[in-house]
């Protein structure tokens, strides 16, 4: 009887509900993550640009500088969370059964720690070579 209530208690099925400030704190941080992306796209589009016609070894060069890979750890970053917060607003809004909403928002997060890293390692790697 005791593992039923525990296993019931981790899917959810007792009631929670947001408080009144999440829902705003969720939206203002869904605002500037985008607002964040913006700039770092137009970042990127120029950088990219910059790169045509140029040999292997000058993208290397260009791309091994501080401020270009901090702009991509960023855009990484920014991007991964904005997705994130996106993607836990459509679970929470479509997902009704609470034990596949809250698999869901796990495996959502563990993905997108895991993806980041990979790209925050992949860019340090070619910093660093």
């Amino acid at each position: 009887m005791e593992a039923e209530t525990k296993m019931s208690m981790s899917c959810g099925v007792r009631k929670t509900t947001k408080g009144a400030g999440e829902g705003s704190r969720h939206w203002y941080l869904q605002r500037i993550s985008g607002v964040g992306l913006i700039w770092l796209s137009l970042w990127l589009v120029k950088f990219l640009l910059s790169l045509i016609g140029e040999s292997r070894e000058e993208m290397m060069e260009t791309f091994q500088t501080p401020y270009n890979t901090t702009s991509m750890i960023l855009f990484l970053g920014f991007g991964f969370y904005h997705g994130w917060l996106g993607l836990n607003e459509v679970i929470e809004d479509y997902v009704h059964a609470p034990c596949v909403k809250e698999t869901l928002k796990t495996a959502i997060l563990f993905a997108m720690i895991f993806l980041s890293l990979i790209g925050v390692l992949s860019v340090l790697k070619l910093f660093m070579s």
